[in-house]
């Protein structure tokens, strides 16, 4: 009943999870390659008939069929299994699915598939950019992602096997009026009420220095307040914490009904392009050979794999996607209309870091004691949450902005308490770099870990250096951070960690610093190497599941 009224009482929530769009082929990568081979030349000039494309299939994979045997009696063991060649209703079901326009227009010709497919009405007329954003995700096989670029040959048996289990699912917002990509997370695990909030979250964020890590050319500013969101009747976006989110944002929420892809098309038809453009930019990239690779851990290797893909998709969208002429803009590219209309109608101001912080931050519980709140070993304190443990002693909903943990928004009966952190060193740094800034300085379940200034000054300097710790904060193709993983990350953090002034810490020897490297390989693998089939641990219910975090988020005098 419960998963019925998160989806409006959409039957289609009862289906089970595991249905045939998740569904593994039943076909080996090595068979794919072969199938997929003579399934597309049916959409070429030659024009084919099935019967013969069949044939031809079953011609090739008798051959390397032989190759194989030959090569199994030479090694004395079957280390090679046999091609299966899939009869002709199979190979015909699989042409069938092809789109009627895409063999169209391999047949006949881009005038011919033009005319016959060119769309009669305008589309959702809008004026300014941001005015309506559309949500929504697909996933893409880490392994059907390998045998177009041509490089699954190159991986060993192991890595075969374990990249096999590996599924990038991409939830993309896009912007209907410029047709920008304006939030895109590329993560390992199934879609969730995470992975949308954090996509909405990345539209209000300018995403630059995200670009300029991984390589991009070209910046990636196009952010701000949206104004509608439009997103399908799937159980997580149907969650609460989805409609307070859009709700705290001043934004509409528009859910067509189930099964109408028309009525989000523009994100539908981007997402095709995206199966279909990108990975053909994929293709010729080198993803290393066995020679270059050497000793290893499979595991580690997958990893690698998976973050090169998540960056390859993003700098597709943010080099090519965007300043690709557009159709629906007329020959326009998305990023010259979003430069165009943003000099006719003046954006809306960004969020403030206090209300993004307590409209998308993670949420926490936590107890107020006589020192305050205590949050990954960061002691958090105000008159005005004194007052509150004076008043009572009770537990209260905290969320955390993962890239700055100078402060924390503490849930009150007024609105949102803005709380800081005892330390003014804390301001700015990223969850990311903080867990590192302690295993660097050997805290990590240390009681009483005293830092000099000094110290903490040079290793905050460090930090910002290092490539693990920005690729890391950049989120490409990482999982998405919940309470979960806070408390995860608090086993390592238990203790308060507390800077002092050098002179009260001149005897003590400057803690000795180590290597961080365990700790980006622990967030690297974490979640990667899943089964997708494996069941997902349950997200923790919200706090008030009825009521909007928006109790005074907006009011500026409500504050420490």
């Amino acid at each position: 009943m419960e998963t019925l009224e998160k989806s409006n009482f959409d039957p289609v929530a009862l289906c089970n999870e595991n249905c045939s769009k998740y569904r593994r082929d039943h076909f080996t990568p090595e068979e794919l390659v072969h199938i997929n081979k003579y399934v597309w030349k049916y959409a070429t000039e030659d024009r084919l008939p099935i019967k013969e494309l069949h044939e031809a299939l079953s011609n090739a994979m008798t051959d390397d069929n032989a190759v194989r045997e030959a090569k199994n009696a030479e090694l004395g063991t079957a280390a090679l299994p046999l091609l299966r060649v899939p009869d002709i209703d199979t190979f015909s079901a699989r042409i069938r699915k092809l789109p009627r326009s895409y063999v169209d227009l391999g047949r006949y010709g881009t005038d011919y598939a033009t005319a016959k497919y060119r769309s009669i009405m305008s589309g959702i007329d809008l004026l300014r950019p941001l005015e309506q954003i559309q949500l929504d995700e697909c996933w893409i096989d880490l392994q059907t992602l390998l045998i177009q670029a041509e490089e699954w040959e190159k991986l060993t048996l192991k890595e075969k096997k374990r990249v096999a289990r590996v599924r990038l699912y991409v939830t993309a917002a896009k912007d209907v009026a410029t047709k920008c990509i304006v939030g895109m997370r590329i993560h390992h695990t199934s879609p969730n009420t995470a992975s949308a909030v954090s996509t909405l979250e990345m539209v209000t964020r300018d995403k630059t220095e995200l670009a300029k890590s991984i390589g991009c050319e070209t910046p990636w500013d196009q952010h701000g307040v949206f104004g509608e969101v439009s997103l399908d009747s799937a159980t997580w976006n149907a969650s609460n914490e989805v409609r307070i989110a859009v709700n705290d944002m001043g934004g509409t929420l528009f859910q067509p009904k189930s099964g109408d892809a028309a009525a989000r098309g523009t994100l539908e038809r981007w997402f095709r392009s995206l199966n279909r453009q990108a990975l053909h930019f994929f293709t010729g990239r080198t993803w290393g050979s066995p020679a270059e690779k050497g000793d290893y851990d499979a595991e580690g290797e997958t990893s690698v794999v998976f973050h090169q893909a998540a960056e390859l998709l993003v700098r597709f969208v943010v080099d090519v996607f965007h300043n690709t002429p557009h159709h629906g803009l007329n020959g326009e590219t998305p990023r010259q209309a979003w430069e165009r209309l943003n000099k006719f109608y003046k954006p809306a101001p960004p969020l403030s870091s206090r209300v993004r912080r307590g409209i998308f931050g993670i949420t926490v519980h936590r107890k107020v004691s006589r020192s305050g709140i205590r949050v990954l070993g960061i002691q958090y304190s105000s008159s005005k949450l004194q007052k509150l443990f004076r008043d009572d002693d009770l537990e209260v909903e905290v969320r955390i902005d993962r890239y700055d943990l100078g402060a924390i928004s503490v849930r009150h009966p007024q609105g949102w308490l803005t709380v800081p952190a005892v330390h003014d060193d804390l301001i700015g740094m990223s969850i990311w770099k903080w867990l590192a800034f302690n295993d660097r300085l050997r805290l990590t379940n240390r009681k009483n870990a005293e830092v000099q200034k000094a110290v903490a000054q040079r290793t905050k300097e460090w930090l910002q250096t290092q490539a693990q710790i920005s690729r890391a904060e950049a989120e490409l193709g990482s999982a998405i951070l919940t309470e979960r993983d806070i408390l995860r990350f608090e086993k390592k953090v238990p203790y308060s960690v507390t800077i002092v002034e050098d002179a009260r810490a001149k005897e003590d020897a400057p803690p000795e610093e180590a290597d961080i490297s365990t700790l980006i390989e622990d967030w690297d693998m974490f979640g990667i190497t899943q089964d997708p089939k494996a069941e997902q641990p349950p997200e923790p219910a919200p706090a008030h599941p009825t009521t909007s975090s928006k109790l005074n988020t907006l009011n500026p005098d409500f504050n420490r």
